[in-house]
């Protein structure tokens, strides 16, 4: 039987400078580009185009839309940083050839990533390559920059929590145990989370200390949140909140910290409420209910945190490894950074967050929790 091709996947990340201006087209270009790409290609299985802004790597483009808002992996990143062509040989899991090259814009400034996924037709290793390197150069020539790739329009939404959302806490107004039934903080406690899907092989490892942190004047619990790949260290990350009188739980910032090859790689991400205009967000509210289809920052750093939250339901059944929770609370996240990404956590009572949703194909469940 002859050999089909069978999947090829062009995958860019866009590193999007954090001036980039509201105005900036959305995500139709993309399409476009993958629509006529395929086209003229009839072998061409599946392609992606995958934007980079902010702390965040997420799909924006897909010719199977079920793709759209998956984020990318680290071998993605660590291409676009460093810039070094990586080539991984068909395998018996994957009888493919994956190449990962960095795209460019029509003045050779780095836009992203293309990841070309080639089954071999007999030709020699080489042969493979350069089919991979005639999609690239294909794809570039329609791509002008990182703005036509991956865009940045802000929904009148969010340009309306952006004026809105200034929160000013008095910090004698502050507790200090964060007691909320939905977002426990009991330190020595520790949740184990597994992921599916793109993320089989990640655990997440979340301790709430015994350490506080000042910010603002408001003494805030320092939760560490540790993820893996297999048995190796990819994110360490130190999160801070706070709990007001009323019971809302405040994310008050983070220290975050990426790996590579047992080295730290980047702090994307990190933010501290009251520096540099960063803005403390809700984690979540007293009483849930009552923000029932209202959108609120989770966090606020201009062009690094811009995470935002919507209270979609407060009477959620959740299924998890560790057992199955009734009368959760769902919440819908979102980011201007990331703006076709839409992922969805459950809070329950007593435990906290047992769910995360990222895209239809990846997810992270509780599986264990150990009490002090």
């Amino acid at each position: 039987m002859t050999q089909k091709l069978m999947a090829l996947a062009a995958i860019a990340a866009i590193a999007v400078s954090s001036s980039m201006q509201a105005q900036t087209p959305g995500t139709s270009h993309a399409q476009s580009v993958l629509a006529d790409v395929s086209k003229r290609h009839p072998d061409v299985r599946e392609m992606e185009l995958i934007a980079r802004r902010g702390d965040g790597c997420v799909t924006v483009a897909a010719t199977d839309k079920g793709d759209i808002g998956d984020s990318c992996d680290r071998k993605e990143r660590q291409v676009l940083r460093d810039g070094a062509a990586l080539v991984e040989a068909p395998s018996r899991r994957d009888p493919v050839y994956i190449i990962t090259e960095q795209l460019h814009d029509a003045q050779g400034a780095v836009i992203g990533l293309i990841i070309t996924d080639l089954v071999p037709r007999g030709e020699a290793r080489e042969a493979v390559l350069a089919r991979a390197a005639a999609i690239r150069s294909e794809v570039e020539s329609q791509i002008g920059s990182a703005a036509q790739l991956a865009g940045n329009a802000r929904t009148d939404r969010q340009q309306t929590v952006d004026a809105s959302f200034a929160p000013r806490l008095d910090a004698s107004r502050f507790v200090s145990a964060v007691t909320n039934q939905f977002f426990p903080l009991v330190p020595g406690t520790t949740l184990r989370y597994r992921g599916t899907g793109r993320a089989s092989n990640e655990t997440t490892v979340t301790t709430v200390t015994n350490d506080t942190r000042m910010i603002m004047g408001i003494r805030a619990v320092v939760v560490h949140d540790q993820v893996f790949v297999g048995e190796v260290l990819k994110e360490d990350t130190f999160d801070w909140y706070a709990q007001d009188a009323d019971g809302t739980v405040w994310y008050m910032g983070e220290d975050t910290k990426e790996y590579r090859d047992g080295r730290v790689a980047s702090n994307e991400g990190s933010w501290e409420a009251g520096v540099n205009g960063a803005q403390p967000g809700v984690m979540m509210w007293a009483d849930p209910a009552a923000h029932l289809g209202a959108t609120y920052r989770q966090e606020y750093l201009a062009g690094v945190a811009e995470d935002m939250g919507k209270v979609i339901g407060v009477s959620a059944s959740v299924s998890t490894p560790y057992g199955k929770f009734d009368g959760c609370v769902e919440t819908e996240d979102t980011s201007p950074l990331e703006p076709n990404v839409h992922g969805r956590k459950f809070y329950c009572r007593g435990v906290g967050i047992v769910k995360e949703v990222e895209s239809a194909n990846e997810t992270s469940e509780l599986v264990a929790v150990r009490r002090p």
